[in-house]
């Protein structure tokens, strides 16, 4: 593919960037009474109730924080959504001796009796967006919060007998151990590599400091105790490191290898290239050969280790991160770029034709193989943002510009 027709794919990103996603989720989202209003229908009516969910708020903290740092012209009106979103981060504070609590009202109170319970999933997402903020405005408040959240997360979070992460603990670090529902006490890939993430990004302010060592510690745990040597994670495993299922997540998977090779950008001592460009060329390539849908340009969510779909609908999020971990892979491996440009034309075309919705803008959570919204068309809840969407659309556009001006891994 020649530079001008990537730099001509780069603008159609980072035109889709702001046309359907950024201008309808901001200042649509920020609340007069605190934080990020979640709840959106098809029609971007805020539906559901006032309140504030730690990944969801962490997540458009860190989107507003990215693009300002991205878009020195947009910085001025993407500050104050920023501020607002570290606010109530703060009022989100444990006082029963954890770091947050997951689930308040917009004044920060907690809403039912287990909001003081902590996640480590939603501590990770709540230390990605301050590193992030720290980065924009070092002399805020983001940084000491950011040095407080990882300090607690490696004090108490990790499993210092067994190694791993807890998924819950209590305020005061208890792992929470015993069976919740059908599902038995296990460790998963996806907190693993969000913390993973969430370390990295804090690294980027200090490459060689404690957070570094931190996103090593989880690296290797992940290499030793879910990879598998055909190019794969195992999405779940017992708190003593047996698999509980043989499920494996695609978009997981390439997420995890487009993370593999930022940090070998932004904090090099984690990992060297060689080794981050093995994993992710395996990584992506099996997604390619058992999670890809030929027929449609698009990936299924999850399979199982055996290959195929175990969910075969088609989720916003695994699109939007498998565009960019298909650009940054040809980026890094140029013996397979024009495999994997070729790809991820198709996966974009899969996006801008099915999974963006044409009428009302936005992104359908959840689609079939046709592109019609299998739940409504909801356009935002608790778990949907602008998280996703925001990092496969920007760095996806960077990936390609700098393809299109120099051969190699930047």
């Amino acid at each position: 593919m020649r530079s001008p027709d990537l730099l001509a794919w780069a603008d159609q990103l980072e035109e889709s960037l702001w046309k359907d996603l950024v201008d309808l989720w901001i200042p649509r989202c920020v609340h007069p009474q605190g934080g990020f209003h979640q709840d959106y229908d098809r029609l971007w009516r805020p539906v559901g109730e006032e309140e504030r969910f730690l990944v969801f708020q962490s997540r458009v903290l860190w989107a507003s924080a990215t693009l300002a740092e991205a878009y020195p012209q947009r910085r001025e009106a993407l500050l104050p959504v920023m501020r607002h979103g570290l606010e109530m981060l703060a009022r989100m504070r444990s006082t029963s001796g954890g770091m947050f609590r997951t689930n308040t009202r917009p004044d920060g109170q907690p809403i039912g009796a287990n909001d003081e319970l902590q996640s480590s999933y939603a501590l990770a997402f709540a230390l990605f967006a301050l590193s992030a903020a720290a980065r924009v405005d070092p002399q805020g408040a983001a940084l000491d919060l950011a040095l407080q959240t990882h300090a607690w997360i490696e004090s108490r979070v990790w499993d210092h007998e067994r190694g791993g992460y807890f998924e819950l603990v209590r305020p005061d670090g208890a792992p929470i151990v015993h069976r919740r529902g059908s599902h038995a006490p296990r460790r998963t890939h996806n907190t693993a590599m969000h913390l993973f993430e969430a370390f990295v990004e804090l690294a980027r302010l200090n490459p060689s400091g404690p957070a570094a060592a931190s996103a090593r510690r989880a690296l290797e745990w992940m290499r030793r105790h879910l990879y598998l040597s055909r190019g794969c994670f195992l999405a779940h495993v017992d708190l003593d490191h047996r698999p509980i299922d043989d499920e494996v997540a695609y978009g997981h998977d390439v997420e995890t290898a487009h993370l593999l090779l930022d940090a070998t950008e932004y904090a090099p001592s984690v990992l060297d290239r060689a080794l981050a460009a093995e994993l992710a060329d395996r990584l992506v390539l099996h997604a390619l050969q058992h999670g890809w849908d030929a027929a449609t340009g698009s990936f299924w969510s999850a399979g199982t280790v055996a290959g195929g779909p175990r969910r075969s609908g088609r989720v916003w999020w695994v699109q939007a991160e498998c565009l960019y971990g298909l650009l940054r892979a040809a980026e890094c491996l140029p013996a397979r770029r024009t495999e994997l440009l070729e790809a991820a034309r198709r996966q974009w075309d899969w996006i801008r034709l099915r999974q963006l919705d044409r009428e009302h803008g936005g992104w359908f959570q959840f689609v079939d193989e046709n592109g019609s919204p299998l739940d409504g068309g909801v356009k935002g809840h608790r778990w949907k943002s602008m998280y996703h969407e925001t990092r496969g659309l920007l760095y996806g556009a960077r990936a390609l510009r700098r393809m299109a001006q120099s051969e190699g891994c930047s």
